[in-house]
């Protein structure tokens, strides 16, 4: 019997066993194989795999030569590594490609406020939330779509629904009647 000895951080120019994770869930004796190099596909529902590939390349030893691929027009992932560190970086994957927050839709009518003026005004108040959101690090914030539609005088939202809810509030805060109107123009009464 022959046995080759390759060094591990060349095993993935060998041939190794190549599994999908639907078959390594339905038979898990294949993570058994602690000290074998293998080769998994896993098909991602929601997420994007140049994200999740880009967010595991950390969590693979760099002397063990293994190896992510993410494939995004199919949002496939390659993983090539250890069984056991295989086995990690699948329920890691498992844990991040879950569906985002569901987006809705909804128009707002005005009764005083100009659309266009509204559309701007908060649309950088909800930008400003979404990227504080963003740089703590928290859960990831859709972005908040917001058109004015001048002919009915109203404000068309897409975003979640807890977003649309803090868009009515900032709605019925700012669409109120003035009893001064703003104006450009005003009148200085001359005395001579």
């Amino acid at each position: 019997e022959v046995v080759k000895v390759v060094e591990s951080r060349n095993t993935r120019r060998y041939v190794t066993p190549t599994y999908s994770a639907e078959e390594l869930r339905t038979d898990p004796t294949k993570w058994t194989l602690e000290e074998e190099v293998i080769t998994v596909t896993y098909g991602l529902r929601y997420s994007s795999a140049r994200e999740v590939s880009n967010a595991l390349r950390p969590l693979l030893a760099p002397t063990t030569g293994g190896q992510i691929i993410g494939i995004e027009k199919v949002e496939v992932l390659v993983i090539t590594d250890f069984a056991p560190n295989v086995q990690r970086l699948v329920r890691v994957v498992e844990l991040m490609d879950v569906p985002g927050p569901q987006l809705v839709w909804e128009v707002i009518k005005l009764d005083w406020a100009d659309p266009d003026e509204l559309v701007g005004k908060i649309g950088q108040f909800m930008e400003g939330q979404v990227q504080a959101a963003q740089q703590g690090g928290g859960i990831p914030v859709p972005q908040v779509r917001l058109v004015s539609y001048a002919r009915t005088r109203s404000i068309i939202v897409q975003a979640s629904e807890s977003q649309v809810k803090d868009v009515k509030a900032l709605v019925s805060k700012l669409d109120v009647h003035l009893l001064i109107e703003p104006s450009r123009l005003h009148v200085y009464k001359l005395k001579h």
